[in-house]
């Protein structure tokens, strides 16, 4: 299925997401860069974000709220690939992984302090659909 974005930026307006983000924004320039965009609870913010850190106007925003499932899944639609910094993960990361899961998007933890993995493994037991990445990236 092909997706909008090789990869969205779930949380860019926290510390861990606006670093990631900036990242990109420096390091993947040109044709050949990734489609990415950066997603979290505020366009306003994260409006302020792109700015903030050089991306181009054109960088899409994507509306997204951990209290929203339908609006996680959408999300997770749009992305091949999705790197949460959204925390603390024990309270915000099983709708994300569920949506992940619905949508065959693969997910990535971003962040010092995920200690839970294994809660995030149930959404694949019983045959879940969905390819998940749970390499941890540790700061």
């Amino acid at each position: 299925m092909k997706r909008d974005f090789d990869l969205i930026v779930y949380g860019a307006t926290g510390y861990t997401g606006r670093l990631i983000a900036e990242y990109l924004a420096t390091s993947y320039r040109g044709d050949d860069a990734p489609s990415w965009a950066i997603a979290g609870r505020s366009t306003d913010k994260l409006q302020k974000v792109r700015a903030d850190i050089g991306a181009p106007d054109e960088l899409p925003l994507v509306k997204a709220d951990a209290t929203e499932p339908a609006s996680l899944r959408s999300m997770c639609e749009r992305a091949a690939v999705i790197i949460t910094t959204v925390g603390p993960y024990q309270l915000h990361g099983p709708e994300l992984v569920a949506a992940c899961a619905a949508t065959a998007a693969k997910h990535q933890l971003a962040g010092p302090c995920i200690r839970s993995p294994r809660r995030c493994g149930e959404h694949l037991r019983g045959g879940m659909p969905g390819h998940l990445n749970y390499d941890l990236i540790h700061n």
